[in-house]
C-alpha cells in the first residue's frame, strides 16, 4: 500500500477466536517471559529453602516419627501448589462475580454481535455494525499495541479496535496499517 491517506477498511467478528487471543495480548492477561522466568526463580529458591529446613529441623521430624522426614518436603510442596490454585480460583471468582455486575446481558447481545467494519482514515475511526455506529478520533486512542493476531488500538482500560492482520484487504499489510495509524495520531496531537 503506497499511499497512507487512503482509507484502510476492513470488518472482524467480535467472537472470532483471533479477536479472543488480541484481547488477553491488549489488556496484558498473558505472562510474559519475565514474569515466568520470575516465577521459576521463585520455586527454585522455595525448593531450597525445604531443602535447607529439612537439614535444619530434620531431627525434629525424625524425633516426632522416622517417616515424616520423608514425606515433610512433600506436605510442603502439596500446601504450595493448593495454596495458588486456591488464589488462582479466587482471583477468576472475583473476576467473574465483578463481570457479571459490570456488564448486562443486552448491550452484549446489542453491540457486540455480528461483523463490524471498521474504516481508518486520516479523521479517524469508524465502526459500524446492524445496531451501532460509532466514530473515534486518533486523539483517543491512548495506545497502540502489536500482538501475533494483528495490531490492538487502545482507547481505555476497557475498550479497544483490533486491526486483524487476516481480516486487511489484499495488499495490505500490519506495516503499511502501523504507519498510517502513527502518522494520522501525530497529525492529530
Amino acid at each position: 500500500m503506497s499511499n497512507t491517506a487512503v482509507p484502510i477498511r476492513f470488518a472482524y467478528d467480535p467472537d472470532s477466536a483471533e479477536m479472543r487471543f488480541m484481547q488477553k495480548h491488549v489488556f496484558g492477561q498473558w505472562r510474559s517471559l519475565t514474569e515466568m522466568f520470575g516465577i521459576a526463580v521463585m520455586l527454585f529458591v522455595l525448593y531450597i529453602l525445604v531443602k535447607i529446613a529439612m537439614r535444619e529441623y530434620g531431627d525434629f521430624f525424625a524425633a516426632l516419627h522416622p517417616a515424616l522426614v520423608d514425606i515433610a518436603p512433600l506436605v510442603f510442596w502439596a500446601g504450595i501448589v493448593l495454596g495458588l490454585a486456591a488464589a488462582y480460583l479466587c482471583g477468576l471468582l472475583v473476576e467473574r462475580i465483578h463481570e457479571t455486575i459490570t456488564e448486562s446481558d443486552d448491550e452484549t447481545s446489542l453491540y457486540n454481535k455480528g461483523p463490524i467494519e471498521v474504516v481508518l482514515d486520516p479523521e479517524g475511526i469508524h465502526t459500524t455494525s446492524e445496531n451501532m455506529a460509532q466514530f473515534v478520533k486518533w486523539a483517543s486512542v491512548k495506545k497502540v499495541i502489536t500482538t501475533p493476531q494483528g495490531i490492538g488500538l487502545r482507547l481505555d482500560r476497557s475498550h479497544f479496535i483490533p486491526v486483524i492482520d487476516v481480516e486487511l484487504p489484499k495488499g495490505t499489510t500490519r506495516t503499511d496499517v502501523m504507519a498510517a495509524v502513527e502518522r494520522w495520531r501525530g497529525d492529530a496531537a
